[in-house]
């Protein structure tokens, strides 16, 4: 009897092993990093140039097997990106669990923000008569905005693994984004002293009608690519 009973106990061990291993690969991480770019054609204005100043940065993830997965990091003096299609963003590196995701979400967020801006996208203005003129936009709504991830080949699902680096590109379009903002609406647009300069600013109660427009295409181009 106590033999049935033992060998019942080694085959019950037997049987959990796999599912142990299988958990603890699981829990085994990917190496992933960043690097940004935007959309480098010339707008059809021809006048705007743009860089990124980011201050919240949180992935999240849902895997066929495992547990959800989910990441922050917050720079509360801004992150200021150099767009570039190959080069790495080093202060964006995350030890992400392996596995295959049918979900992976990228969010800039500013809900937890103190109602700073989020996301600052900065260029110039120049219009008819030649002269040029800064403009920042700023989005700090109570909102997120979330970039979907993709396989870089088009496959639904993205694959994580601890034997392959990932470098992920996340690609913005400034130049969509500010498509439907007119030269007239530019030119009469309100001016803010800032730090002594004239400034076109543009955020949810400055020039709201720039800003209500460009705030409703942020998401539609922005890609992530895995």
């Amino acid at each position: 009897m106590k033999k049935q009973l033992f060998n019942i106990l080694i085959i019950f061990i037997l049987l959990l092993l796999p599912i142990s291993c299988k958990k603890n690969e699981l829990k085994k991480p990917t190496d992933v990093t960043f690097k940004m770019d935007i959309n480098r054609n010339v707008s059809q204005q021809g006048h705007l140039v743009f860089n990124v100043l980011i201050q919240d940065f949180t992935i999240e993830g849902e895997r066929k097997e495992g547990e959800s997965v989910s990441f922050s990091k917050s720079f509360p003096q801004g992150l200021n990106i150099n767009f570039s299609p190959t080069n790495s963003i080093s202060e964006l590196v995350f030890d992400i669990p392996q596995g295959d995701y049918y979900s992976l979400v990228i969010d800039f967020s500013t809900k937890y923000n103190n109602g700073n801006s989020n996301l600052t996208v900065k260029g110039t203005y120049t219009n008819t008569s030649g002269v040029s003129t800064p403009l920042i936009y700023e989005f700090r709504d109570d909102d997120n905005i979330s970039i979907v991830g993709e396989d870089d080949e088009g496959d639904a699902t993205i694959v994580l693994s601890k034997d392959t680096p990932v470098n992920t590109l996340i690609k913005f379009d400034p130049i969509y984004w500010f498509a439907p903002v007119s030269n007239n609406l530019l030119d009469n647009a309100t001016l803010e002293n800032i730090n002594g300069v004239q400034t076109i600013l543009v955020n949810s109660s400055t020039n709201e009608d720039i800003y209500d427009l460009v705030v409703d295409r942020m998401e539609e181009t922005a890609l992530a690519l895995w």
